[in-house]
Parts: C-alpha cells; sequence; structure tokens
C-alpha cells in the first residue's frame, strides 16, 4: 500500500542536545494537557498547586491522592479489630492487652484516633461475660471522679492490678512455712471491701490501689521522736503513699509467675550477654534490680525485715530495700521510683504495671515494644526482643559511691 506517511503529533526527535530537550518538554506538555482533559473539575480544585507542575509530577499527586484514600478500608479494617476483640478468661489477660494496644495503634497509624474513654469502654467490653468481671468493670466505672473521664491507660492498669491479685491469691498455702502468716494471708478466700462491702472482686487493699483517694487521711500531729521513727518505719514498707495499700495487697509478698522465671531461667542459659539485662515483659508485680548501686541514695529505704519475692513454685528470694533508679537513653532520662533490690537476681525485672501506673504504658509487637508517655504521647523507652525476652534498649544511672554499701547492708539483712 502506497500513500503519504501519517503525520505524527510529535515533533521528530533531532540529534542535537537543545531540539532532543524541546522535544521532550513539548510531549511532556502534550501529555500533561491529555491528562487535564480527563480530570474532573472537583479533583483539580482538590488538586490545586499539583496541577502547575509536569505531567510526572501530576501522576505522583493523582496516585498520592487515592492512595491516601485507599486507607479508609484499612482503617476501617482495624476499627473493626478492636470492636471485635473478645477475652475468654483463658490464658494471660496480658496477651489480650497487648493485642488491644497493637490494633489501636494500628489505627492511629491510619490517621484515626478514637475518643480514649470509648477505648476504654471497649476494652471492658472485650472481657468475658462472667460475674466477676461484671463487677471489676462496675468498680472500675463507678468510680472515676466527677467531671473526668475513664482513660484507656486506667483501665488497662486496673485490670492487670486485678489478675495480679486474683493470682496473689491462688499461691498454694500449704507449702508456706506456718511463721510466714503474711503468704497464708494471701490464699484468704474472704474478699471485703470497707468501702464497697463484700463484693466478691476485691479487698480494702485492693480498693486503694486502684483509688488511692479513697485511702484514709494520715493523722495531723505526731510528736517529734515518734514521728522519725513511724517515718523511717513507713518508708521502708513502701516509699510513697501508695505503699501502705500495696503492701497490704501483696502481704508483704511480691508475685513473679513460674512461667516467668522458666523464661528467665532459659534466657539466661542460652544468651551470653544477658548480665544486667533490663527485662520489659517481666510479669512481676513490682519492678525489681539486682544491684544497690543502681539506687539514687537520697531515695534508698532498707527493708527490715526484707520482703519476699514468691515465685509460682513456691521457692522466694528477699527484696532488701527501695529506692529510685533512672535509665538513661540517647533523648532522655526515665525515673523509675519505689523499685526493690534484690541482690539474689541477675537480671532486671521491669513491671509493666507499675510503668503503667506512672503514665508509661507499653505496646508490643513481635519483634519489639515500646514505652510511650501519657502525657507527651512520645515513645521514650524500646526493647527488642531476643531468645523470647523483650530487653530495654537503655543504660542505668549508675552511684559506685553507694556500691560499697551493699555487703554491708547484705549482712545486716541475712
Amino acid at each position: 500500500m502506497t500513500g503519504t506517511p501519517s503525520t505524527s503529533i510529535y515533533p521528530s526527535i533531532s540529534s542535537t542536545g537543545s531540539s532532543i530537550k524541546d522535544t521532550w518538554e513539548a510531549r511532556d506538555l502534550t501529555a500533561h494537557s491529555m491528562m487535564i482533559l480527563f480530570i474532573s473539575d472537583g479533583l483539580i480544585v482538590h488538586l490545586g498547586t499539583s496541577i502547575n507542575g509536569t505531567s510526572k509530577d501530576l501522576m505522583k499527586a493523582l496516585i498520592a491522592m487515592f492512595e491516601e484514600t485507599n486507607t479508609g478500608a484499612l482503617a476501617y479494617a482495624a476499627f473493626r479489630s478492636i470492636m471485635d476483640s473478645r477475652w475468654d478468661g483463658e490464658g494471660n489477660v496480658e496477651d489480650h492487652l497487648t493485642g488491644m494496644r497493637t490494633k489501636t495503634n494500628t489505627l492511629i497509624s491510619y490517621g484515626r484516633v478514637l475518643d480514649d474513654e470509648l477505648l476504654a469502654f471497649t476494652l471492658h467490653y472485650s472481657l468475658p461475660d462472667l460475674v466477676g468481671y461484671k463487677a471489676t468493670i462496675k468498680n472500675i466505672t463507678g468510680q472515676v471522679s466527677k467531671g473526668k473521664k475513664l482513660t484507656f491507660a486506667d483501665a488497662e492498669a486496673a485490670i492487670l492490678t486485678d489478675a495480679i491479685i486474683s493470682h496473689s491469691r491462688k499461691l498454694p498455702v500449704a507449702a508456706t512455712p506456718p511463721s510466714d502468716s503474711a503468704l497464708n494471708a494471701t490464699a484468704a478466700t474472704s474478699k471485703h471491701c470497707d468501702h464497697h462491702g463484700n463484693n466478691g472482686t476485691h479487698t480494702t487493699a485492693g480498693c486503694y490501689m486502684i483509688h488511692p483517694e479513697l485511702r484514709p487521711k494520715p493523722k495531723a500531729k505526731i510528736s517529734g521522736k515518734a514521728h522519725k521513727v513511724k517515718v523511717k518505719n513507713a518508708t521502708a514498707e513502701d516509699s510513697d503513699e501508695e505503699s501502705g495499700a500495696e503492701d497490704a495487697m501483696y502481704n508483704h509478698t511480691y508475685v513473679i509467675s513460674q512461667k516467668s522465671k522458666d523464661l528467665y531461667h532459659t534466657y539466661l542459659s542460652s544468651e551470653k550477654d544477658s548480665k544486667d539485662a533490663l527485662i520489659h515483659d517481666s510479669g512481676a508485680s513490682n519492678t525489681f534490680i539486682p544491684h544497690l548501686s543502681w539506687v539514687d541514695p537520697n531515695t534508698f529505704w532498707p527493708l527490715v525485715p526484707p520482703r519476699r519475692v514468691a515465685f509460682g513454685d513456691d521457692s522466694f528470694v528477699e527484696a532488701i530495700g527501695t529506692g529510685t533508679m533512672t535509665l538513661v537513653t540517647k533523648k532522655t532520662e526515665v525515673k523509675l521510683a519505689r523499685i526493690l533490690v534484690v541482690p539474689d537476681f541477675k537480671v532486671a525485672l521491669i513491671s509493666v504495671l507499675k510503668l503503667a501506673k506512672h503514665g508509661l504504658y507499653s505496646v508490643f509487637d513481635y519483634t519489639s515494644s515500646n514505652v510511650i508517655s501519657k502525657d507527651t504521647q512520645k515513645r521514650v523507652l524500646h526493647s527488642i526482643r531476643s531468645g523470647g525476652i523483650y530487653c530495654i534498649m537503655a543504660g542505668v544511672k549508675l552511684y559506685p559511691e553507694f556500691a560499697h554499701a551493699a555487703i554491708d547492708i547484705n549482712v545486716l539483712h541475712r
């Protein structure tokens, strides 16, 4: 077939550099014009100044716009997973709480934030539909101060506290020496609260742990010498206003589960650099450290007599004192008050519950975890999962001048 070849809408590409540049600019202008022709007026308004660039820039803006729109489907899926969360009461409640935190953070990553009180209600709704949990929920929601809202962190801490109380109540009695009346008391089945009567869910001490505003006010006047003795003894029990209720709740015995103990032994035997590790997901009722030199001397108080730290197999170690330690990262320092010194330990056990009570909540995924400040919503600590254990990546502020006193204090309490 013969005839005149059809004329291309594009100019021929010349061998000269300037002509090539002019040719590609012309083609870009043509492509840009065709794209604008097929884009609706609504999209053009939404794109704004993005339409003034090249055809490549315009295409990127269009893709970004619809990618952003598509997160709506992902956000809805994350929202559904939060609403559908249920715990059947089997296993550890900590795993359920961690799952709720992970799902919430996934929703936040898509640019959607739910009301904190609504999240707390959702957490309560996810608990088993049993009498004991209904009473716990009623107690938590009914004690929110006037003018304030329940927060997810508060609900989480209260549920963890209730779980610890329930666990300590299940500690075996027969294997405990008769002289250990405090540990015997943990097996008592009576659940009476001075404020809520026989409720079947918590004691007065547990109530004070969740609602410190209900604690009795201290007496106004104490004589000089008696005051010093009373203050020292009270501080030895625990170092702040929460100490009385907390010691009463554990009856002078702190708790570490048998499962956690076995996991620590496995970790210590398999990891070469496990000494002095800061274990995040400790499952402990308090934060425990192995060295006296980690404690600020100005905050240290010896525990007389030493407090027992009980394991699930009826064995125990002793905490000799309490005080404040400081975790140090490149960006910040985090002070942890009322930690317990246990010289028999080789690692530090960081209590997730205690972090929560200080406004620091923990978010776990499979490979790592973060500690987020409730006030700033920023990450203050980071953990890496190794050997089945989450270890906090931070240093500890040392007080070498205090380390020399460790031997004397240990001897004093043995």
